[in-house]
């Protein structure tokens, strides 16, 4: 990989949170395809520190793109410790 590659590689790879994101918050916004249904996710998506932040940000996106827009919740987690 050219030092250029690697460059834009990392700039895209959010490495701390974006402003009001909170890794580890739970609650995540996606749009559902029009033809499919499907989720459409992005590489990095933003992960909301509450249900009410997410619900707000799915309401915006609807109004301005139009389209369905699910939010997510985080279930469960299992971790193997080495």
């Amino acid at each position: 990989m050219t030092d250029a590659k690697k460059a834009s590689y990392f700039r895209s790879f959010p490495k701390k949170p974006r402003d009001g994101e909170v890794v580890g918050g739970g609650f995540f916004v996606f749009r559902r395809g029009d033809g499919t249904g499907r989720i459409r996710p992005c590489m990095w998506p933003y992960e909301h520190p509450s249900l009410d932040s997410a619900q707000r940000e799915a309401e915006r996106l609807a109004q301005e793109f139009g389209g369905r827009f699910d939010v997510f919740g985080h279930v469960t987690s299992a971790e193997v410790q080495a």
